[in-house]
């Protein structure tokens, strides 16, 4: 039912993407600083089967506890990124391509339970027993367009300040296929109690993915609750009810004038760190327009919101339909 394995049905290519951003505890840095390690895994996807299947299961399991409570009916099924490529971008000086012998040959630092036989969610039941009506203030998940723009917006402690671009690949090896990146980005205005839904970017022509889009423009920004800046969401990140939202679209370059300045005011408002990065590294400001906006946000299928009705929607308060969710 997920629209991931829909689309590798048709091209197995992809590209996973992981930020020390949403590590415990966090890194100090902006998520788009280079300090703030982030590493994108290129490849092909395959179902697993068999005891390849079963063991790749028991690991997953081990890790994610909740996994184990989904609908039995839903179609389950296990895959493995088969790595051809590693890209990561963990200190000054440019992103490095990791030699996948050495990536697999290093010690590996792991706090997976080691108990595979018999995974436990001990964590999951107890929180479940500790907070049995535990707040997660959020708009009404039947109100899409509203929800939606509260994902991108997410204001005071809970803001989402960085997100994965996917661009396609403009360099060898993986020309032309799937490749993510973190970035950080603001929505306009940077003030005031509205919003407008318009999403932009502060990239260095250096970056991988301003390379991409100066070659193909289309890409597509994920944002989860899950990096909720003050504790994430209250389920597992792949659970419907941890939203994720996908904004596809065009990649274009804010030109110079108001437009610039409101943008790079807005990004700076968001993310003052950003007024301190080198200014020799030709800086641009990007606008993502988008034409397509996909959300998953409570059990059922996703939801495909109408550009129009998006921004036409007044940016989310906490005064706008709020209310806590019970978790039982």
């Amino acid at each position: 039912l997920d629209a991931t394995p829909q689309d590798l049905s048709v091209d197995n290519s992809a590209s996973f993407t992981i930020s020390e951003a949403r590590l415990q505890p966090r890194c100090t840095a902006d998520p788009e600083d280079p300090t703030c390690s982030k590493i994108t895994l290129s490849g092909t996807v395959e179902k697993l089967s068999g005891t390849s299947e079963e063991d790749a299961k028991k690991m997953f399991f081990a890790r994610h506890g909740q996994a184990r409570f989904w609908k039995k009916d839903h179609g389950w099924n296990v895959y493995e990124l088969h790595i051809e490529s590693i890209f990561m971008l963990n200190y000054y000086g440019g992103a490095k391509n990791v030699s996948l012998s050495e990536y697999f040959t290093a010690d590996c630092c792991s706090t997976v339970d080691s108990n595979l036989d018999n995974p436990t969610d001990s964590a999951y039941t107890s929180s479940i027993q500790q907070m049995p009506l535990q707040v997660r203030p959020l708009p009404l998940p039947a109100l899409s367009a509203v929800f939606a723009r509260w994902l991108v917006r997410c204001e005071g402690a809970a803001r989402l300040p960085w997100g994965v671009l996917s661009t396609a690949s403009s360099r060898p090896p993986n020309k032309g296929k799937p490749f993510g990146n973190v970035l950080s980005y603001a929505d306009l205005p940077a003030d005031g109690s509205e919003c407008s839904g318009r999403v932009v970017f502060y990239m260095t022509a250096l970056d991988a993915s301003a390379q991409d889009v100066a070659v193909n423009p289309l890409a597509t920004f994920t944002i989860s609750e899950d990096q909720r800046s003050d504790r994430g969401c209250l389920f597992d990140p792949e659970d419907p009810n941890c939203a994720k939202i996908m904004l596809t679209g065009r990649m274009d370059q804010v030109p110079e004038g108001d437009a610039l300045e409101a943008a790079t005011n807005a990004l700076f408002s968001r993310h003052p760190q950003m007024k301190s990065w080198p200014t020799d590294h030709n800086w641009l400001v990007y606008e993502l327009k988008v034409a397509n906006i996909f959300l998953l946000n409570h059990y059922g299928p996703g939801k495909d919101i109408d550009v129009n009705e998006y921004y036409s929607t007044k940016c989310p308060s906490t005064k706008h339909v709020f209310q806590p969710t019970q978790i039982e």
